[in-house]
């Protein structure tokens, strides 16, 4: 792998700013009526969690509540850790958030 190609899988931590303001994005969502049908519950719960771990600061997978069984939700929590340990972007995680 050259420099360049390096460069690519650098991860890149967000600024408190960014994930303030990514709370509020994922708080407006939430709001949405879509989130809000039974068939997207699983998003939601994974994104009310998603909340507490970056409003929180928790960057450790053990550190996702236990009471969420769903995969759906697991795996929107675990993007949430990701995103704060640089490992992805805002836009991949929140990319499950359905559309209204």
């Amino acid at each position: 792998m050259n420099s360049s190609e390096q460069k690519e899988f650098e991860s890149v931590t967000p600024a408190q700013a960014e994930v303030l303001e990514t709370v509020s994005i994922i708080r407006h969502n939430l709001e949405l009526q879509s989130l809000n049908l039974e068939e997207n519950s699983a998003a939601k719960e994974g994104y009310e969690e998603a909340i507490i771990l970056l409003t929180e600061n928790k960057n450790s997978y053990d550190q996702i509540s236990s009471s969420i069984k769903n995969h759906v939700s697991q795996a929107i929590a675990v993007l949430a850790i990701n995103y704060l340990n640089g490992e992805c972007s805002r836009e991949t995680f929140l990319a499950l958030i359905p559309n209204e």
